[in-house]
């Protein structure tokens, strides 16, 4: 907005706090240095960042004296609320999505086990800069729009098009905030086959058309950053810095199990999570329709591929499996349908002890490593983690 173009030369060697360590390179074809990630955190924080600057720009014109340089820290703050902000609506629309389905209580408790079970909570409040608050937003939202383009009648003209046209808007902010998102357009299954199914041929190509062009001023905002950076339309900005994937080699069990970033070492409640997606698909009067069931537990495990797949499977320098908090809505799905299904009450305070407990394990681990007593980009062991918390409760 400020700097004109998509250089981060400045960005990267005058804003930051420590130049020294940056690893980039310049582009041979344009001589522009590389930047592998996406628009689509820049675009959540957009609308408070130009609300900001809009304020100090009134507060100038009465002699407030404000600078409005784009820098300032008024405009980091919204930057990062602006994830904040984004991180809540991400559970609201999950809670949304599932109270379609699911009784009230067992809908807030796999909102709440998703926020404070898994990673996403950190994310939230402490690691601002990092885009996994926004992935779960846009996820979230994509896959409440697409159970309301699927099943809601009531609307219709040009009301039902304003739906798939913001559908379109969903899908390309999911792409460009996190590449991997484009995985959970497999959820776009249900709502093409179930209007399909209804006949609605129509409707169907139709909504599947603006919704298309509603997100293609997004997608091309990401062509264009991509075609000044690298000189190509379409690039792999990742891979063109070395980092890939080994397809035939993933690393299921470290992914999972490590206390190097694991998920479920990190996040016990995952493991419920994964059991009531594998329920809500083999059970045969399940609440939730079969399809989009399906559709979730099929980009969950595609995700969890391509995760335990990526050369560094552990994703480093943050709190937790980091990489798989895009998953967050399916995985509420399946807490939801694990919840549910529980049926006599000793096995639902089982279930519900386990995943507090869960939930109280990632929140601790979430305090060591605010503390330092975890590492960022390691392994912390089971026995280190029990001595650095005797240590805090004891002294020593």
């Amino acid at each position: 907005v400020f700097d004109q173009d998509f250089d981060y030369a400045n960005e990267y060697f005058e804003l930051g706090p420590h130049p020294e360590h940056l690893q980039v390179e310049r582009v041979a074809k344009t001589g522009l240095y590389r930047n592998k990630y996406g628009v689509g955190w820049a675009l959540v924080a957009l609308i408070p960042y130009l609300v900001v600057h809009f304020m100090l720009w009134v507060g100038s014109l009465f002699g407030g004296g404000f600078a409005y340089t784009g820098y300032e820290a008024p405009y980091q703050i919204a930057a990062t609320l602006a994830q904040v902000v984004a991180g809540g609506f991400g559970i609201i629309f999950i809670f949304l999505s599932l109270r379609r389905y699911f009784p009230r209580s067992h809908s807030m408790a796999a909102g709440l086990f998703i926020l404070l079970g898994t990673p996403f909570l950190f994310y939230c409040i402490q690691d601002f800069h990092m885009v996994h608050a926004a992935g779960v937003f846009t996820v979230s939202l994509f896959l409440f729009l697409a159970i309301s383009v699927a099943e809601d009648e009531r609307n219709s003209g040009w009301r039902v098009y304003r739906r798939w046209a913001i559908w379109g808007v969903s899908a390309a902010l999911m792409f460009v905030t996190r590449y991997t998102n484009v995985i959970f357009i497999v959820i776009a299954i249900y709502p093409l086959v179930h209007h399909l199914r209804r006949g609605n041929r129509r409707r169907l190509i139709t909504g599947v058309a603006v919704a298309f062009l509603a997100g293609l001023p997004i997608l091309a905002l990401q062509f264009t950053m991509w075609r000044y950076l690298y000189g190509e339309w379409v690039v792999n900005s990742y891979g063109a810095q070395g980092e890939g994937f080994n397809w035939f080699r993933p690393e299921f069990i470290n992914y999972l199990f490590s206390s190097n970033h694991g998920l479920i070492f990190t996040a016990p409640v995952v493991l419920v999570a994964f059991v009531g997606l594998f329920m809500g698909l083999w059970k045969k009067d399940a609440v939730v329709p079969r399809l989009l069931f399906g559709s979730l537990a099929l980009a969950c495990l595609l995700l969890l591929y391509v995760n335990a797949s990526w050369h560094q499977w552990y994703f480093g320098w943050g709190f937790g499996s980091r990489s798989y908090l895009e998953a967050s809505a399916g995985l509420a799905f399946g807490l939801a349908m694990f919840l549910s299904q529980l049926g006599k009450k000793n096995r639902r305070r089982a279930g519900y002890a386990y995943s507090v407990l869960g939930s109280v394990w990632t929140l601790w681990l979430m305090v060591l490593f605010a503390k330092g007593d975890l590492l960022s980009n390691g392994s912390t062991t089971f026995e280190q983690i029990l001595t650095r918390s005797w240590r805090i409760f004891v002294g020593g």
